[in-house]
């Protein structure tokens, strides 16, 4: 497979690498706890900016404190969207989506049971964790403050 580099010479990204790991079905459905499932996700896209950038100094630190993965988690996203790649934006898009999508399908199926959420140690998927929604949620609320880039404007 041919390795596809950013169009200018300063590539932050590492794309094949965020293919593997971040389109990884497996991170963003991880039946761990919370503090698990989020120190992973923000490791696993932290993982796929290149050692010169801000954020691959990041690493060490979102391995010691979930709290400090819920976060940057905003910005990590934020930053690889305004990277100039359709794919990496398609698959943050798809990703986000299918968390959505999954959490409100299991509303859905279970409405009648008033059961409760689960707790934040019970190792259960994410969209069905309260903290875990509340992040996601937090993404999104930030993306949404956020003013479009230029060069994004000009696909609507």
């Amino acid at each position: 497979t041919k390795t596809k580099l950013s169009k200018s010479k300063d590539s932050t990204i590492d794309e094949d690498l965020f293919r593997t790991k971040v389109d990884d079905p497996n991170i963003w459905s991880q039946e761990e706890t919370h503090s698990k499932w989020v120190t992973c996700l923000v490791h696993q896209m932290l993982s796929c900016f290149h050692e010169r950038t801000v954020m691959s100094h990041l690493l060490d630190i979102c391995q010691l404190s979930p709290r400090m993965c819920e976060t940057v988690l905003p910005f990590i996203v934020h930053e690889l969207l305004l990277f100039d790649s359709t794919e990496v934006r398609l698959i943050l898009a798809a990703k986000f989506c299918k968390f959505f999508n999954d959490h409100f399908e299991s509303v859905s199926l279970n409405a009648n049971n008033r059961a409760g959420s689960p707790s934040k140690n019970e190792e259960v998927s994410p969209h069905l964790r309260k903290e875990s929604l509340q992040v996601m949620l937090s993404v999104v609320s930030y993306l949404r403050e956020q003013l479009l880039p230029d060069h994004l404007k000009s696909n609507l």
